[in-house]
């Protein structure tokens, strides 16, 4: 791919599209490697993959990629996508949108640059001008889709010696376990970098779709590190053989493979087992095969999916998994220990991630000593389960976590008005602890996450934090496409509040949190007169203290000052817990709400503008 790269026509292609757009290398949209994104506020976005000869795989990887983007239709009109075939000094140009190739050398004029023909012949370059209100949209959403951001620099790890020796064996079945905050994600990323510094095809996949962004991103950062990686330098278009993508994603991909020969209209559920029966009588192509796949967060996923994904796996190749039973919110860990599994070639015991660096000594202790009360299901016996322990840092000694609990009972006295009392006694208390983290504690609202074990509940707040001038980046929003977007975007917005469910968070961190954990609601109101939502059930089964475990580890200790860790809960079950652990450790503190009538926020988020 360099060598094309180098190629003086391809060269003078991409200096000539540089001129109009801004150029992004060696990327991943939807799951598909592009070779170059061009991207113009004004005149919409270019795909552009290069190949030595006609491949209808890539053709067709390109086709998908577009096909399942969430994007609004009127943003599609404005996307372009190609792929241009080099062959010593012959050229072909195939347009995704007509499905045809055109020779370019039968319009030969030496005169002229493949920029040029192109232009000439095809009109496909630039697109017509968009309108500034559509094209601001799509520019904003196509730099949702890639996580884009420019530094490099706050890529500063000193791995452990158990953390350097799982990025640096090239074994062909690792599984590994840790703790929150013992670093899984972190060597995820490191590992997939190694192997692509080595010239490898990696894949990695995951249950959480918000995850998917950022591990690539990391996997980024980590190329510019060869030395953190065990190699000594690393190509510059590696990046071209990542996958990075979420495992239904995966899935909708694998089903057009069939959507000729097969009926495939199912349940989520029952899709593995078909696409696996189909992909055992008839294996995937070798050019799909990957020389290693790691799956993050595996005691997420469905036992079919481990036997799909080793299909795709070259010979001798590698197959990575890491997992950890405490933080099993779906009640699918005991796949890792079934029958399916054990035929993938794993030996030995788990390998353990024994320490947390990221979780506060404050927070690992309190999330301990809640998994060790309330963590008592079948998934705590499993091997693939460890509790925090720290590694005290200097900045934990130095700067601390500030961890505050909040109770606010359910009320025993049902009736209309003490429960339409209770919820805003709950959406104001966070909405006063956000405004006393910014004007108290000098914070940036995008420092701040609001985390919610419950999606009625958090799109409630979501609206009542906006009314009071609080912009929020949320996934609580009704519209299944936009949530996708949103997670996909997680974190990039500057000057948010982040709003997100806990399941949605998992794999991710912040230096504060505030925690709200309520039982499950209606996601609608009752009756349209009632100002609150009515509760679905007020028992707490084992997934849902995994969740709020979930929760409690999502801090992560800061370099600058002290975190924060701030939980308001109603759940009548944890109150003697909290009280417990409260008073036994001068470094928490355990308060009952209280309504305060008229909060008014004493910070400015944004000023609304005269139209």
């Amino acid at each position: 791919m360099l060598e094309l790269k180098n190629n003086t026509q391809i060269k003078n292609l991409i200096d000539q599209l540089s001129k109009e757009y801004e150029v992004y290398e060696n990327t991943v949209l939807n799951g598909t490697a592009v070779d170059y994104l061009f991207l113009n506020k004004h005149k919409g976005v270019i795909l552009l993959n290069i190949t030595r000869e006609m491949n209808l795989s890539v053709n067709d990887s390109l086709s998908v990629c577009l096909d399942n983007l969430y994007l609004p239709e009127n943003n599609k009109l404005y996307l372009s996508a190609f792929v241009l075939t080099v062959q010593n000094d012959w050229f072909s140009l195939y347009k995704i949108s007509d499905k045809k190739y055109l020779d370019l050398n039968s319009y030969l004029d030496y005169s002229e640059s493949i920029y040029e023909k192109i232009q000439k012949n095809l009109n496909p370059l630039p697109p017509k001008e968009i309108e500034q209100e559509e094209a601001i949209k799509l520019y904003n959403n196509i730099h949702t889709y890639f996580y884009l951001k420019d530094s490099n620099d706050d890529f500063f790890v000193n791995l452990s010696k158990d953390q350097f020796s799982l990025v640096t064996d090239d074994l062909r079945r690792i599984r590994f376990t840790g703790a929150a905050g013992s670093g899984k994600t972190l060597i995820v990323a490191m590992k997939a970098a190694r192997n692509l510094a080595l010239g490898k095809t990696v894949l990695i996949t995951s249950f959480n779709i918000t995850m998917i962004p950022y591990i690539r991103s990391l996997t980024y950062k980590a190329l510019h590190h060869p030395e953190k990686l065990g190699v000594t330098k690393v190509e510059r278009d590696v990046l071209s053989n990542l996958v990075t993508i979420h495992i239904h994603g995966l899935l909708s991909m694998l089903k057009r493979f069939f959507k000729e020969t097969e009926d495939l209209d199912t349940t989520k559920e029952n899709l593995p087992k078909i696409l696996l029966k189909l992909f055992r009588e008839k294996p995937p192509k070798e050019e799909l095969k990957k020389d290693l796949i790691i799956i993050d967060e595996g005691q997420d996923f469905q036992a079919e999916w481990f036997q799909l994904l080793s299909l795709f796996l070259k010979e001798n190749s590698s197959l990575v998994i890491t997992a950890d039973a405490k933080q099993d919110i779906y009640d699918k860990s005991c796949n890792l220990t079934g029958d399916l599994f054990k035929g993938l070639g794993f030996k030995g015991p788990w390998r353990k991630l024994k320490g947390t660096y990221r979780l506060p000594s404050s927070v690992a202790d309190l999330s301990c000593k809640f998994a060790e009360k309330f963590l008592l299901g079948d998934n705590s016996k499993l091997e693939f389960g460890i509790l925090p322990t720290t590694k005290e840092s200097n900045n934990s000694l130095l700067f601390g976590c500030n961890v505050t609990w909040y109770q606010c009972n359910y009320p025993e006295t049902t009736s209309k008005d003490s429960l339409a009392a209770h919820e805003k006694k709950l959406l104001t208390k966070c909405k006063e602890e956000v405004i006393k983290l910014c004007s108290q504690n000098q914070l940036n609202l995008d420092d701040i996450c609001v985390l919610c074990n419950c999606k009625a509940f958090g799109r409630e707040l979501v609206i009542k934090l906006n009314q009071d001038n609080i912009p929020t980046e949320s996934i609580f929003n009704r519209d299944y496409s936009i949530n996708r977007n949103k997670k996909l975007g997680m974190g990039t917005n500057r000057g948010y509040l982040k709003c997100s469910t806990i399941h949605s968070f998992k794999g991710w961190e912040s230096h504060s949190v505030i925690l709200i954990n309520v039982y499950p609601r209606d996601d609608n109101h009752s009756n349209a007169s009632d100002d609150f939502l009515k509760t679905k059930s007020k028992v707490f089964r084992q997934k849902d203290h995994s969740v709020f475990y979930v929760g409690l580890t999502r801090v992560s200790e800061n370099i600058y000052g002290k975190s924060n860790l701030i939980i308001i809960n109603e759940v009548s079950d944890y109150q003697n817990f909290a009280k417990s652990v409260c008073d036994k450790d001068k470094l928490r503190e355990y308060k009952e709400v209280t309504l305060k009538e008229n909060v008014k926020a004493k910070v400015i988020f944004h000023q609304a503008t005269d139209n």
